[in-house]
């Protein structure tokens, strides 16, 4: 599993990641395995929000309309 976080800031993105998430239905061999083959593609998938998102730019006007991110739905 591979999961995206953003953090804001003052209505600025202000943070990008993407962490490997955790099988309890697998053992350390399976998820290890899994870690090696997602990285990349976690890589990837960084390097793409950071050019459509970096950091420091407004939040997006379809991030406000969904109320994405509570601090900046008045502006």
């Amino acid at each position: 599993m591979i999961v995206h976080v953003s953090g804001v800031s003052d209505c600025n993105y202000a943070t990008h990641d993407v962490v490997a998430g955790d099988s309890i239905f697998t053992g350390y061999i399976i998820n290890s395995g899994l870690a090696f083959f997602f990285t990349p593609l976690r890589l990837l998938e960084l390097g793409y929000w950071n050019v459509v998102q970096p950091v420091n730019s407004p939040i997006s006007e379809k991030d406000r309309k969904l109320n994405k991110f509570i601090s900046c739905t008045d502006t």
